[in-house]
Formats: C-alpha cells, structure tokens, sequence
C-alpha cells in the first residue's frame, strides 16, 4: 500500500455549558453544576462556574439553561 493515508477518528469539544462533555446539555449538566453550587474552593478548577466569579450560582445556572438541549 504505497502513498498517504489518513485516518479521520473525528474530533470532540464539550457544548457551551456542558459539564460531561457528551455533545448535549442535559440533566447530568444540571446535577454536576447543583452538586459545586455555592463558592468554588479553588475557582480555577470550578468548571461550574461559567461566569468566572469563583461562585456557581443563579447566574451559571441561567448560563446552561440558555444552552440547554
């Protein structure tokens, strides 16, 4: 077999919101984010912390609801 070849595995990223990286925003997302509600120990490592301010709160979970589906 001479010549190129290429295998295509195909790539996968996580939906905006989603916590388990399966390619949809569901109820696991929801009960991942409700599970770290309230301030982040470390906010570098808080992926339920959507906005960044070191808290997983009212305005994270608006965030996933907005990409829910």
């Amino acid at each position: 077999m001479d010549g190129w070849w290429a295998i295509s595995i195909g790539t996968f990223t996580c939906a905006p919101a989603g916590l388990t990286c399966d390619g949809v925003v569901d109820t696991e997302d929801l009960f991942m984010l409700l599970a770290a509600w309230g301030e982040c120990a470390d906010p570098g490592e808080c992926p339920a912390d959507f906005d960044g301010n070191g808290v997983v709160d009212v305005d994270d979970l608006f965030i996933l609801l907005v990409n829910w589906g």
